[in-house]
């Protein structure tokens, strides 16, 4: 072999013991075997076609007979007999070559060979180099719709992950925006690149199938364009994805093992229904992102050339060593207009049926409403009324579980402790309706999350008439006797 090689792959043929000799230091470089669960197989880290780090695992029988190839004969004694030897199965009996109990992802721990177990995590992609940052702030403030808020909430989650990238934040960045606003150009182009062990999905299998392994070593979780909203069981796995410590990996022809779990999870949509959002949700932070540089082709141009000449060294220098993360909390997300109206749209149909009434969208009779006072039984008549006509095809919920809604959204405690029994006229119960405007203000913060109930109740594109307030309190009349 007059050509220098450097993998064991690169070698075709061996001739002499010399030759033999390398192949097997090759191999044990390149090569470990590993015991997953009690199945033995040949560990190796390769490379894919954009030069990415990819674990592959091959079953003893098959990894044998792959380097079958990789053999010499010799002779036996006086030389009349001969046998062959592969460089394989030198490699399974030789003592030198490395055998691990486990792989795992961990950023705590230096990258690969530790002790017994072999760690995934390997580093980031650029060294911290102070200079202009400016371009990549930027178009965070886009993608945060230049929100204040969100945007120091986004930035201070990036440099968490830069500063310690072994905390899991437990929450996500969702982004809606329209086709080139910059929201792939921020967490695809930017964000992921800056290490290896991120991935960007564009179909759901990957999360919601039998197998998973691309998430095994991923620090950056891009789902671009994998929508989440209105069906359970992939809501329930993405609140997975995002929160767990620990994740099961499923490989094909391998039991299942398990890794650690550091995910900083982004969603990126042009669907306003980007994701389901329960009322007191603490995991998603969205975002609309502005159209400010939509067809901006010489801006993203320029960024580009700005990433690839000192823009992700920039980066990595400003959120190491100049943003500062001592007060941040991940749990503390925002509450921004998006997240709103996803919560008001994931919500269950009581609720969905009380902010009709709140804006102004339902009218009723003397039956239901008298004075201040709105009578339970026929309020909750006039609520199935409205599942049979608007969702024809849904559960309706008991009386029981939609005046639970009613207090939830309204804290009738606040007004009277004995409410539940003390309204009562006759034999009628009812509620007591202080005024539309008050019980705007505790839907939007008991149900919402939100103080800015103007936004949702004013501001809002609704069918009733402009004056639909106005309305509703001559229906109500504000009488405050209880």
């Amino acid at each position: 072999m007059e050509e220098i090689v450097t993998s064991v792959k690169d070698i075709k043929e061996i001739k002499t013991q010399e030759e033999f000799d390398l192949a097997l230091e090759l191999m044990q470089k390149e090569y470990y075997i590993i015991n997953l669960n009690g199945r033995v197989a040949v560990l190796n880290i390769d490379r894919d076609v954009n030069n990415n780090k990819k674990i592959i695992f091959t079953e003893e029988a098959g990894f044998k007979l792959f380097f079958k190839y990789l053999s010499i004969i010799k002779p036996i004694g006086n030389g009349v007999k001969f046998k062959t030897e592969y460089v394989v199965d030198h490699f399974f009996s030789s003592g030198k070559t490395i055998r691990l109990d486990r792989i795992d992802f961990d950023p705590r721990f230096p990258t690969g060979i530790n002790g017994r177990w072999y760690n995934l995590w390997q580093g980031f992609n650029y060294k911290p180099v102070k200079g202009n940052h400016y371009p990549f702030l930027e178009l965070l403030d886009i993608n945060c719709g230049k929100d204040v808020d969100a945007f120091n909430y986004f930035l201070k989650y990036v440099a968490l992950s830069v500063q310690k990238p072994w905390v899991n934040p437990r929450t996500s960045i969702c982004i809606i925006g329209e086709p080139g606003s910059g929201k792939g150009r921020l967490i695809n182009d930017t964000i992921l690149k800056l290490t290896d062990n991120s991935i960007s999905l564009n179909s759901l299998s990957e999360v919601t199938g039998s197998f998973n392994s691309s998430l095994r070593d991923v620090l950056y979780v891009c789902l671009d364009e994998c929508s989440f909203g209105g069906d359970i069981r992939e809501a329930n796995l993405l609140k997975t994805l995002i929160s767990e410590d620990k994740r099961i990996i499923n490989e094909k022809y391998m039991k299942p093992y398990v890794v650690n779990a550091f995910s900083k999870v982004f969603i990126l949509s042009n669907n306003d229904y980007i994701v389901n959002v329960e009322q007191g949700d603490r995991r998603y932070c969205v975002l609309r992102a502005s159209s400010k540089f939509k067809g901006n082709k010489k801006w993203f141009d320029d960024y580009g050339v700005w990433l690839k000449t000192g823009g992700y060294e920039a980066i990595m220098h400003y959120l190491m060593y100049e943003v500062d993360i001592s007060d941040f909390n991940p749990l503390d997300i925002p509450t921004t207009q998006e997240k709103v109206e996803l919560k008001l749209r994931s919500a269950d149909l009581p609720t969905k049926f009380l902010f009709d009434l709140l804006e102004g969208n339902i009218r009723f009779g003397d039956d239901v409403v008298k004075n201040n006072r709105i009578y339970r039984v026929p309020l909750y008549e006039e609520f199935k009324d409205y599942c049979k006509t608007y969702h024809p095809k849904a559960y309706i919920p008991s009386f029981r579980d939609f005046q639970k809604t009613l207090n939830k959204a309204f804290d009738f405690k606040q007004d009277k402790e004995t409410w539940l029994k003390s309204w009562k006229e006759g034999s009628r119960y009812y509620y007591v309706i202080q005024s539309i405007e008050e019980f705007q203000k505790r839907f939007a913060k008991n149900i919402l999350g939100t103080d800015d109930y103007e936004q949702m109740f004013i501001n809002q594109p609704t069918e009733a008439p402009k004056n639909h307030i106005e309305i509703l309190d001559d229906i109500f009349e504000r009488d405050n006797h209880v």
